[in-house]
């Protein structure tokens, strides 16, 4: 209900004009696009595509975001046409605006280079959970995420050190439930 009170919102007059592109669908639109670029898409049944791309492209768009805007320096989400989706919003969906800015804060807190972003990202496109999706599916897409695991395990290690490697990389990882978490609210 909140997602839609806030598309109707943005769609109003008063909440943008009709020129503006909406970055948070284009995102979203990305992800399942740079989803389709992985092998594992085409091993896949077509419903559990459409399943698995639904499921992760909003968690996707939402780190999409946060990494861009913590590029750029902003304490709140900022898309790349200096458009701020909450800008004037925050008395209106105050709940919401501290939601962005505490999950925004989190992610920086991670020191993420484009390397980790991008690895985190194929694991968290890996990561949905799909009861509807047979057992081979199920293990091809555990099997999937582990070596992006492992991958971004080896180079955070190698990043970061075995004395702090560690505990950056779960704190990667429970992003991933953070995200996760974060996009149930907004349904």
């Amino acid at each position: 209900e909140t997602l839609k009170h806030r598309i109707r919102f943005s769609m109003s007059a008063e909440g943008a004009d009709a020129s503006r592109k909406s970055w948070y669908f284009s995102n979203a639109f990305y992800s399942v696009e740079y989803f389709k670029t992985f092998a594992i898409f085409e091993q896949l049944t077509s419903c559990t595509r459409r399943l698995l791309a639904g499921k992760m492209s909003i968690v996707c768009a939402n780190l999409s975001n946060a990494y861009f805007s913590i590029a750029n320096g902003a304490n709140h989400i900022v898309y790349p046409d200096g458009t701020a989706p909450f800008e004037g919003m925050q008395h209106s969906f105050p709940l919401e605006y501290q939601a962005v800015s505490s999950f925004i804060d989190s992610v920086r807190k991670l020191h993420l280079d484009e390397r980790e972003y991008v690895l985190l990202k194929a694991l968290l496109m890996l990561s949905p959970s799909l009861d509807d999706a047979s057992t081979s599916e199920r293990a091809l897409l555990t099997t999937q995420s582990e070596c992006y695991a492992k991958a971004l395990l080896s180079y955070v290690l190698a990043r970061r050190g075995t004395q702090h490697g560690p505990r950056a990389y779960q704190e990667m990882l429970s992003t991933i439930d953070m995200l996760s978490h974060r996009v149930k609210i907004e349904k």
